[in-house]
């Protein structure tokens, strides 16, 4: 298959089928150079993180977790978006519908999340 969009790229399997190792062995260029192209954290991406920070150090103090969410069992639509600060933010999509709050996932054994939960204080 011939694509003009392809042009700039070694040819490869990956025309052919699917096959994203192919295209990447063939067409990665590691960087080697230093970090002179990267930015400081906007003021916007600070003052987040400075929420963030706070929330692990109250996480910290309460023995390694602050919430836990045992009536939710998770997957990937399971909660609304959650935010930090949903002023501040672009990127949308804590796992939960609080900031560290963990979610359950009992896919890997009830017994194992049932005693997880209670270390905590949770049932």
């Amino acid at each position: 298959m011939n694509n003009a969009t392809w042009k700039d790229f070694v040819p490869g399997r990956w025309q052919e089928a699917i096959d994203v190792r192919d295209f990447i062995q063939l067409n990665y260029t590691p960087y080697t150079e230093g970090p002179e192209f990267l930015s400081d954290a906007t003021p916007r991406t600070k003052a987040l993180m400075e929420k963030v920070q706070e929330l692990f150090a109250q996480e910290r103090a309460k023995g390694g977790v602050l919430d836990i969410d045992t009536d939710t069992v998770s997957s990937l639509v399971s909660y609304a978006p959650g935010y930090v600060d949903k002023e501040k933010e672009l990127i949308v999509g804590l796992q939960t519908d609080a900031p560290i709050k963990r979610s359950v996932n009992p896919f890997g054994g009830l017994r194992m999340v049932s005693q997880s939960c209670k270390a905590y204080g949770y049932e």
